[in-house]
This record gives structure tokens, sequence and C-alpha cells, in this order.
């Protein structure tokens, strides 16, 4: 059915952001969004799961429980076959797309509103990562994640809390977005950044947002393959390269790696690099601090007992296991 196409509503119902995600990370998944003002048409039962089953199996969504969203208690039924969220404000404008007629899904924009009820500020931030990357968990994968296209940006984000008004959680969720980057190419990158950029408070070190995935521009003449920093501080010229342990430990991608840095350092960049091994320890993370404080030229401060335990709390949360935060 083509996009933007438009008929007279009928019941339906409505995927919040525990199914949405499923199907908006597919290659065909729509992006256009259609007009909702309310969910009041909403339905919530195992009668209108059933007359949609094969809609649901096709778009991906069909998992038990199917999470959907409700405008009102009294629609709110228990049921080991789907939960339901309550919704009842006004939707705002780009919330939810529709593959198929009674079947509406919520919109990454949508999803990081609802869910800045459900987390704390730096789970949110995270979230907000995920959205914005390039990757996506897959536990069939040796890595634990694979690629895929980018769901949204921090820019459209913002677009969309400033159209959501006075909806509850709003002013939370563009806090979060505060400390948000785009362009994150696997949740080792994500880690990584709010472990050094998020404010003192939540436990980071607060050197700066740095630009995820930054393109090096190629000179004139060069050829090639591309070349991009994983965490970088254009202001400053100062980059940081995460080492995983599956693609740099081999002696080919250790000299690819040389090669690339060297190519990368001839422009006039610094960088750094910082392995999983080192993530895991305070030591390691304090060394790295230290680190990206010189290359930015910053002072380094020896943290409070506070600022310590802040620290090793984000740590602990952030380097858990985990698949997702939705």
């Amino acid at each position: 059915m083509p996009l933007g196409w438009s008929y007279r509503r009928c019941m339906g119902i409505y995927l919040s952001a525990y199914s949405s995600l499923t199907y908006l990370e597919r290659e065909d998944a729509l992006r256009q969004p259609v007009d909702v003002a309310s969910l009041a048409d909403a339905e919530c039962s195992l009668h209108a799961l059933m007359d949609r089953e094969s809609c649901l199996q096709r778009l991906g969504c069909g998992r038990s429980p199917v999470h959907l969203l409700i405008s009102s208690c009294r629609k709110r039924v228990v049921s080991d076959w789907f939960a339901c969220s309550l919704w009842p404000h006004e939707v705002p404008p780009g919330s939810f797309v529709s593959p198929v007629r009674g079947v509406y899904v919520s919109t990454p924009e949508f999803c990081f509103l609802q869910m800045a009820s459900r987390l704390s500020r730096i789970e949110l931030v995270r979230l907000g990562y995920e959205l914005c990357s390039t990757y996506r968990f897959d536990p069939s994968n040796s890595r634990g994640f694979a690629g895929r296209r980018v769901l949204t940006t921090r820019e459209r984000l913002l677009g969309y809390l400033e159209g959501a008004g006075n909806a509850p959680q709003a002013q939370k969720a563009a806090g979060a977005l505060a400390w948000v980057a785009d362009g994150s190419a696997s949740p080792r990158e994500t880690i990584t950044s709010m472990l050094v950029s998020l404010p003192s408070e939540m436990g980071g070190r607060e050197v700066g947002m740095p630009h995820l995935n930054w393109e090096v521009p190629a000179g004139a003449g060069e050829d090639g393959p591309r070349r991009f920093i994983d965490l970088y501080w254009p202001d400053r010229r100062f980059g940081l390269e995460y080492d995983s342990d599956l693609e740099h430990a081999d002696p080919k991608g250790m000299t690819r790696d040389s090669i690339r840095e060297k190519e990368i350092e001839l422009k006039g960049i610094r960088l750094a690099r910082v392995t999983n091994a080192e993530l895991k320890t305070e030591k390691g993370r304090d060394l790295l601090h230290k680190t990206i404080c010189r290359g930015l030229g910053k002072r380094y401060v020896e943290p409070s007992e506070r600022t310590a335990y802040s620290r090793r709390a984000l740590a602990s949360l952030l380097l858990a296991p985990h698949h997702s935060m939705l």
C-alpha cells in the first residue's frame, strides 16, 4: 500500500516501544507517519490479535507478548499474549506508521517518549544512543550485534519532542538528548562515549561530547578506503579508537589498524586507543580519562570519594550484560 494513504478510521491495535522496534529495524519498514490524534479507537483483546495474526507475523511483530497502547484503564486486560500500556494523552504528530490497515506502529521518536516514564536518565540516554546507532543486538552474531540502518537522529528526536507540547515526560526526554550522540556503530562505542562524556553527577567524566564515527576527509588526489574515527573531538583534532577483542587481535587486523592510524595522524590528528579490558577496570578507565584530558588540553582532577563511587556505579550499569534498553 503506498505511503501517505488514508481511509476512514476503524478500530485498530497500536504497538508500543517493546514491539515496534522489531518492525522498525526491518529494511522495508515504513518511515512516513500517518495522522493519529488519539487512541480512542485502540483495541486490546485476544480477538483483536487473532484477527491480525497473519499481519503481525508478516511484519515480524507477532512474538508474544505483543505490547499494545490503550487510552483508558477501562480497556486494560490481563493476558499472557499481550501487555497493555496506558497513553491517555493527546498523541503528538509523527507518532505512528501504519504498514497495514488496522495496525499502527510507534515511530522511534514516540518510542523514546514512551520509555521516558520507564527508564532512569542514564538508561534513557543509552536508549537514545541505540535509536540513533547503526547497530542492533543480535545474539546469533559472534559479536552480539549486527549492522542496520539508523532508525532516527538526535535532531529528529528533538524536533518530535518540540511538537509534543505538554506530553508527560517530554522535558525529561529532551534533557536526556543533551547527552546523546548520533552514529554509534557498536554497543562498546556507546558505552565508551557515555563513560567519558556524561556529566559528573551521572558518573561520567564530563570531557565534552564527541562525534562518533567521524569521517576523515580525503586529501587531494587520495583514493582508497574511507577512514573513520570512533570518537572524535574536532575542535582539538583528537580522536579515540576502541579496539574490540574480535576485530583487532589478529595479525592482519593489527597491521590494518597500524596503517590506518598512521594515515590519520599524517593529517594532523592525534589518536589514542582503548581496549575492552581497560574499560572493565577502574584503573584502566582512570588512565583513559587522563589520556583524553591531555589530548583535549583539559586539566585532570583527582575525584572525590563521592565522584569515584558515582563513576564505579555508572561503569557497573553500562558494562553489565544486556540485550537492549528496549
